[in-house]
């Protein structure tokens, strides 16, 4: 567990990866990202929270459904496919074609939808920081957007169905 810092963390500190759920998971580092990584929906324990009026006044807060977080990031295309170079893109990756076709999911139990785990973690260790940190997000749902530019795009957006981990 990494202790409190006195070092702003930057674009530049931050990796990005993604894994399946196979015996020895295949995983993909993230690159050529722009820094952005964003994620949303962090509450107290995952749950919504309903306020009950009393004749227009609070009566209530309550617990009710959970949420589920998401979490969003840009980075540059490369390549759409690795042509079996061993390279693996990430849209190979999150569509499970090429080779990214032998990827088990995280979420198997729970149904035929294909998750993944997410890392985002930080460099805390080359500021004197006790350790690394991080936060492990456990069956993603994830989908990539691709737009053409000043340079081509992916934009990778999930959201958090399983655990996530503060370390």
């Amino acid at each position: 567990m990494s202790g409190a810092s006195t070092i702003i963390k930057n674009f530049r500190d931050g990796t990005i990866t993604i894994e399946d759920s196979t015996g020895s998971p295949v995983t993909l580092v993230v690159a050529y990202e722009e820094g952005n990584f964003s994620l949303s929906g962090l509450q107290q324990d995952l749950t919504e929270v309903s306020a009950y009026m009393d004749r227009g006044s609070l009566a209530s807060l309550r617990k009710t459904n959970q949420v589920f977080p998401t979490w969003s990031f840009t980075c540059y295309m490369t390549h759409f496919t690795s042509g079996g170079s061993g390279t693996m893109s990430i849209l190979e990756f999150i569509k499970q074609v090429g080779g990214g076709a032998s990827l088990t999911s995280g979420s198997a139990a729970k149904g035929d939808a294909m998750t993944f785990k997410v890392t985002f973690a930080v460099e805390g260790s080359d500021f004197s920081d006790s350790s690394d940190h991080n936060i492990v997000l456990t069956e993603n749902l994830i989908s990539v957007d691709f737009s053409e530019g000043d340079g081509n795009t992916f934009s990778v957006s999930g959201t958090t169905y399983g655990t996530i981990t503060l370390g």
